[in-house]
């Protein structure tokens, strides 16, 4: 059955720490190539995703939510906790203090990539429900992710390029003011490539304030919509 014809039948599995090891040659080469267009404009190696890609194995709380269509893996995200990882942020319990989140209860996502074939089908947002339970489960109240910024007049910006800030507050991700600069090679307007520093925006989503409150469980559906109705502007 071909997805481009008729709305796949999706499962979704969980994996932690060492059981991601066995999806590290697969992860690396689907950052290498998303990643590779715009925003991003990352020029990777396998040598260097092996490396950056460890910390999710070694890590307990380490996490690969899949989504297979069959046998065939189509999409993932994956995540760390927040503080595990000096190279995400630097100083990062200071940084989230400034502006009233606690960094230790902070789920940091590090890549949703879906395969282009199934992105029409809005796939993005049937991650939400189980990329939330399972960060519940681990104990964290909140998760936060990274935006590159790029300016509007970028000459590699495609035209028509969708607001990926905008899809982040679809689902509940809102920008904080705290960004992190990372350094990686970055393909530029001429075809070079250079080592750039590239500053990158935190978004927050809390899904439990406190112990006391109730979780997004009730949103779901609320956020569900709202994230197909975004996903439209990315369907080609």
């Amino acid at each position: 059955m071909s997805p481009e014809t008729q709305t796949p039948s999706l499962i979704f599995k969980s994996f932690r720490g060492k059981e991601i090891e066995p999806f590290l040659d697969e992860l690396a080469k689907a950052r290498i190539k998303q990643f590779r267009y715009y925003p991003y404009l990352y020029q990777g190696n396998m040598e260097f995703e092996k490396t950056y890609l460890e910390p999710y194995v070694a890590n307990e709380d380490g996490l690969m939510i899949a989504a297979f269509d069959g046998e065939n893996m189509i999409g993932f995200v994956t995540g760390i906790p927040l503080m595990s990882s000096s190279e995400i942020i630097q100083d990062a319990e200071n940084q989230f203090a400034k502006v009233g989140y606690d960094a230790r209860k902070l789920y940091y996502l590090g890549e949703v990539i879906i395969a282009p074939q199934y992105r029409s089908f809005g796939v993005g947002h049937k991650f939400i429900k189980p990329v939330e339970s399972k960060i519940l489960e681990l104990g964290y109240h909140g998760a936060c992710g990274l935006i590159v910024d790029r300016p509007e007049d970028h000459p590699l910006r495609p035209k028509g390029f969708p607001s990926l800030e905008l899809y982040a507050q679809s689902l509940g991700y809102k920008s904080i003011g705290i960004t992190s600069q990372l350094e990686w090679p970055t393909i530029q307007a001429d075809g070079t490539v250079v080592d750039e520093v590239n500053t990158l925006n935190y978004v927050v989503c809390m899904y439990k304030q406190t112990e006391a409150d109730t979780t997004r469980e009730t949103m779901w559906e609320d956020v569900k919509q709202r994230a197909e109705d975004v996903e439209k502007k990315y369907r080609k």
